[in-house]
């Protein structure tokens, strides 16, 4: 994303400013265990997507639902894109043209026509840690996780789901395929980096081996070859003293 920092500030400020409007609707958006939760209304007027930045870690790969209130756990999720990108696939400011607005609400209408074909039952984090509820971002993942599942493989995602589309899900630091949409992300994450330091170091090992083979052809077969030629010098000497 060209101007990483300007417009990082930029989605901080806005995220300071949506927050004040989810401190008053707090109170009434938490959802019973084992219920589904009902979305909650943030008082902004908007089809488009909001962006907001969390220090949650555990929140770092919450893919939110496309909806007036969604919202993104952490911005390095989105960072390595374009601001007309994140615009035009994320809908995270309204565009000021109406031409835009208009081709953007086209977008979105023939995105969300077809029903997402893969069945996901209602959940609620009823395991989320204590005090998570103050989070308006946390509220806001649980609202909405009962219109996410595991996507466990490419190819089946429907087009509404369809990652270069608009993205349901966020491509952070975890192994391609995977998508992770429950709490405890940070477990995938490890797992994921855990899988690429085991990938590392086969592919050290591989290089070690392959060097140890190099100086075994060369560089061992020349410290032999001197080896034999003490040998003979050492024989050479002790028979011509004989």
């Amino acid at each position: 994303m060209s101007g990483g920092r300007p417009i990082s500030r930029r989605i901080v400020i806005a995220s300071a400013i949506v927050a004040w409007s989810w401190l008053a609707a707090l109170p009434s958006t938490c959802g019973a265990s084992g219920t589904k939760s009902r979305p909650v209304s943030t008082g902004i007027d908007t089809e488009f997507v909001a962006i907001r930045t969390s220090p949650n870690r555990t929140l770092l790969c919450w893919a939110i639902k496309l909806s007036p209130t969604a919202f993104v756990a952490d911005a390095e999720c989105v960072r390595r894109y374009r601001r007309h990108q994140i615009a035009m696939i994320y809908g995270d400011v309204v565009p000021q043209a109406p031409t835009v607005r208009e081709r953007l609400r086209r977008r979105l209408a023939s995105l969300r026509s077809p029903q997402c074909r893969h069945s996901v039952p209602p959940l609620v984090l009823v395991s989320a840690p204590a005090g998570s509820d103050r989070s308006s971002l946390g509220q806001t993942v649980r609202n909405f996780i009962a219109a996410y599942g595991m996507v466990d493989g490419h190819g089946r995602v429907c087009r509404e789901c369809e990652i270069l589309g608009i993205r349901r899900v966020f491509r952070c630091p975890v192994e391609p395929g995977t998508v992770v949409l429950y709490n405890d992300c940070l477990k995938q994450i490890e797992a994921a980096e855990r899988a690429t330091m085991n990938r590392q170091m086969a592919e050290l090992d591989g290089w070690t081996w392959q060097l140890r083979r190099t100086l075994h052809g060369s560089l061992y077969a020349d410290l032999e070859q001197r080896g034999k030629l003490q040998l003979e010098w050492l024989k050479f000497i002790t028979s011509s003293r004989r």
